[in-house]
């Protein structure tokens, strides 16, 4: 279906075409992971019928989980860190996912190995450490000609224990806003809804201040887009009584029990599994890792971060 002004059931006025939309959604979401979860022989050349069987899942809650078996590009525990690069690269390519966005602490090729990293810079961002990351959508804090709107996330070593990751589709954070009060949807639509202030280290301007909204909706799909983080600090909401209400009726659904209100997801990936997504919402728990960071014991994930939603054609 192309989206148009007239059809989107992400605008408000459009009641009839998002109650087909939300109900159809509702209908086909997985209950759990194990219903994503796809096993290839390999990811860096899928067969057609792997990648559309993908495909299929993608469509119904943006996100898939990919399970490589092949020895020769698997990211198992023996993986070198220039293989994991490849091996999600090739993935990610194969489902559209193509213009990189080189963050700050990203390797060569633009994407990123997440792992326990004491040295500077990477020492004051949370993905680099030990510690239990809150919800958010990846890149919240880019400028809006470089959002975020896909992401490959593939598991070299997972932690010794914990680093468990919740998912929810944006689809579904939206309904389920929209389902509580319309007007939640209003306000997290407004272009000043958030501010992530810019990031400044010894007086040097990293980042520059961004504010934006937190829904919109993709010109080149019209699929829904959502930047989101869940941080108390370093953020600033538009001062409005609807905006602070929708912000806490949105924690209260992301902090429910899984397994209650609209689908949510609670998995840790193996060793050799890759999640693909259109950038959903994710948090990740406290983990213990290996003594000695960057060991081959301690946990290695590979993180790409796409300007392109996954292509389902």
């Amino acid at each position: 279906m192309v989206i148009t002004q007239k059809t989107s059931p992400f605008l408000l006025n459009n009641k009839d075409e998002y109650s087909i939309w939300r109900d159809e959604k509702l209908k086909h979401a997985p209950i759990s992971v194990d219903q994503m979860l796809v096993e290839v022989k390999d990811a860096c050349n899928l067969s057609e019928f792997e990648r559309a069987k993908a495909i299929s899942i993608v469509t119904k809650t943006n996100m898939v989980v990919v399970a490589n078996h092949a020895k020769d590009q698997s990211w198992g525990s023996d993986c070198l860190d220039d293989k994991v690069q490849k091996t999600s690269l090739k993935l990610a390519q194969q489902f559209g996912l193509i213009h990189l966005d080189h963050n700050l602490c990203a390797e060569d090729a633009g994407l990123t190995l997440l792992r326990v990293n004491h040295e500077e810079p990477n020492n004051r961002y949370i993905p680099y450490t030990d510690k239990p990351i809150r919800w958010h959508t990846d890149g919240y804090y880019n400028p809006k000609d470089r959002q975020i709107k896909g992401m490959v996330l593939a598991c070299a070593r997972p932690a010794i224990g914990g680093g468990v990751n919740q998912l929810m589709d944006c689809d579904m954070a939206y309904i389920a806003l929209r389902e509580k009060n319309p007007d939640y949807i209003d306000a997290l639509f407004h272009p000043n809804a958030m501010t992530i202030p810019a990031n400044i280290v010894e007086g040097v301007i990293v980042r520059a201040q961004e504010t934006g909204p937190v829904f919109s909706i993709d010109q080149s799909t019209g699929q829904l887009h959502m930047r989101y983080t869940a941080r108390t600090r370093s953020i600033e909401w538009r001062n409005d009584a609807c905006t602070n209400q929708a912000v806490e009726a949105l924690s209260t659904i992301l902090n429910s029990p899984a397994g209650t209100g609209y689908p949510k997801y609670e998995y840790k990936l193996e060793a050799g599994q890759a999640l693909l997504c259109n950038n959903v919402l994710h948090n990740r728990s406290k983990f213990s890792d290996a003594e000695i960071p960057a060991s081959p014991e301690s946990r290695l994930l590979c993180r790409g971060r796409f300007l392109d939603r996954i292509d389902i054609s």
